[in-house]
């Protein structure tokens, strides 16, 4: 009986891995979709996201008003901060409302784990699991720009589940990229948003405008959990020269 027990147990638990990992057949791409993805690819291959990266590093560079938001929620649970810090010239925090914790060097440790390191959609194994669009002639921050979206295909077994690329006509520069992922396993569930997004600052450059994430976790006791962050940078002043 003690057998019967763990063998049925085992039969349970190896389905409802199979049902947590599986899905419906993946159907191939056509010839179109396989032409775009081709060509797109050729343009995230040479796509330097160190630009925004660089740009959020930086922004201690220059003077600037930053409204810093976090968020959790978990079962009865709930906590929010707002923070409003003002960084003149130096570098140095000349203002702040809300926590006293103004400490800042986390921007570049955030937008590390925001852009993934080496994105199975710009695998050429994995391309036929995500489909590849352009889209011409949008507006940006009234610049002209193109955007680049990356989307599973249905059926597609991919943590990531879609990416944007907005990038500036006249520098070629990217100026917004986005993700949404999602992992599901027999343990837990997430679901996760991140932007990252410049505007065009004062003196012409592109710098930061906002950093968002937001992280949800399904727990097996059905619990859910949330942890979200919202950095909007704003007010800023000509870079000084020398």
């Amino acid at each position: 009986m003690a057998q019967l027990r763990t063998g049925l147990l085992f039969g349970i638990f190896i389905i409802l891995l199979t049902s947590a990992t599986c899905s419906s057949p993946l159907l191939p791409p056509s010839a179109e979709e396989r032409e775009a993805a081709d060509t797109i690819l050729e343009i995230l291959s040479s796509t330097q996201t160190s630009d925004i990266s660089n740009a959020f590093s930086e922004v201690l560079e220059r003077p600037h008003i930053r409204h810093d938001r976090t968020e959790g929620r978990g079962g009865r649970e709930y906590n929010s901060s707002t923070r409003l810090i003002q960084i003149d010239s130096s570098g140095t925090t000349v203002m702040a409302v809300g926590s006293d914790s103004t400490g800042l060097g986390d921007l570049p440790a955030l937008v590390a784990v925001m852009i993934p390191e080496e994105a199975a959609y710009l695998l050429d194994r994995f391309k036929d699991e995500f489909s590849y669009q352009i889209q011409e002639d949008i507006n940006y921050w009234s610049h002209p720009a193109r955007v680049i979206t990356v989307t599973a295909r249905p059926g597609a077994n991919q943590d990531i589940q879609s990416a944007s690329y907005v990038f500036d006509d006249s520098s070629g520069k990217l100026v917004s990229l986005s993700f949404r992922n999602h992992t599901q396993t027999i343990l837990f569930e997430e679901t996760s948003h991140y932007q990252l997004q410049l505007r065009p600052g004062p003196d012409g450059a592109w710098v930061p405008y906002r950093l968002a994430s937001r992280v949800t976790l399904q727990l097996p006791s059905r619990q859910q959990r949330l942890f979200a962050r919202n950095i909007t940078f704003y007010g800023y002043i000509t870079r000084p020269e020398g």
